[in-house]
């Protein structure tokens, strides 16, 4: 993988925003060899930061009427996760790749389908107009981080294989988020120093970024 340029500006315009430039900057995720698939966590430069969700349509074949973060599988013209993320987000809700300043990488999380999805932090400026992919996306919308902050998750429980298994959710914004996207979310929020208690999920299906 390419190592990741951070186009930085003067001043973020949250001091979580710098917290998590410098969290994400001493992070050696970004050193990892491409993934199935990533996804682009995206918080908006603002005094109030937020980050950017979509519902899934309900008649799709896999995690319909699902929330997630924009994102998708990797195709062969992708040099690493950042220009999966990008290409993806571009397609999904027309977010501009030359708006995203990149922060670094998640550690990978394993899909229900097996897919290594890596989540790539970047910041893009408030107030931004997004188009939703009408084939896939039925809504485009967005999270405080305070919410995120002040909202314990409550347990989300599934059948994995026969295993059951417990997972993150928030009721926000009249949705439901949970799954991968709950735990990217919880992984972001313990890299800030939020929510540390919560357990890890499922922690041998979770992929540990390699040096």
């Amino acid at each position: 993988m390419s190592p990741i340029t951070r186009d930085r500006p003067v001043q973020w315009q949250h001091p979580l925003l710098d917290e998590l430039t410098v969290q994400l900057a001493q992070s050696e995720n970004e050193l990892s060899s491409p993934s199935d698939a990533a996804v682009l966590l995206a918080l908006t430069n603002e005094p109030d930061p937020e980050i950017w969700l979509t519902r899934r349509r309900d008649d799709l074949r896999h995690h319909a009427g699902e929330v997630s973060l924009p994102g998708g599988r990797r195709e062969a013209q992708d040099k690493d996760d950042i220009a999966t993320a990008l290409r993806e987000s571009w397609e999904e809700i027309g977010l501009q790749p030359e708006s995203v300043s990149i922060l670094g990488l998640l550690p990978a999380q394993y899909s229900r389908t097996g897919q290594t999805v890596r989540p790539v932090v970047g910041v893009v400026p408030g107030g931004l107009i997004l188009v939703p992919q009408e084939s896939e996306v039925a809504r485009i919308f967005s999270v405080r981080l305070a919410d995120l902050i002040d909202t314990l998750p409550g347990r989300h429980r599934i059948l994995f294989g026969r295993q059951p298994l417990e997972l993150p959710a928030y009721f926000l914004n009249d949705e439901i988020i949970w799954g991968l996207t709950g735990r990217v979310i919880v992984n972001l929020l313990n890299l800030l120093n939020h929510h540390p208690d919560w357990p890890l999920f499922y922690p041998d299906l979770q992929l540990v970024a390699e040096a």
